[in-house]
């Protein structure tokens, strides 16, 4: 299978379970790797825009849900042995968990 169908590029959106609205990932981790003329992501992009998902089901306040303030941990289903500037690659079903009980998904690309 093709590596353009297996890794994540940058920008890509992404959402949370626990959260209300999707955010974009930002490709910040390195400028070296790219696939179909688009950045490769790694294991360091937690970055989001917005950096929310603006509220949080697990956050409740008397109006509702509160507001989301994403706390990534560490991205799992990453490349293997696959890395670039020894970072692990991100592929298109990797998730990563929210300290406060979400997971991130990246939403599949056009």
């Amino acid at each position: 299978m093709s590596i353009s169908k297996l890794y994540a590029t940058g920008p890509a959106t992404c959402k949370c379970s626990m959260g209300s609205a999707p955010a974009v990932l930002a490709p910040l981790s390195q400028q070296k790797l790219f696939v179909d003329g688009k950045l490769v992501l790694t294991e360091a992009d937690k970055l989001t825009m917005p950096p929310t998902f603006i509220t949080c089901i697990n956050i409740p306040t008397p109006a509702g849900p509160g507001p989301c303030a994403p706390a990534l941990t560490m991205w799992s289903g990453t490349s293997t042995p696959e890395t670039v500037n020894g970072l692990k690659i991100l592929l298109k079903t990797s998730t990563i968990s929210c300290a406060l009980g979400g997971v991130v998904t990246l939403i599949p690309q056009g």
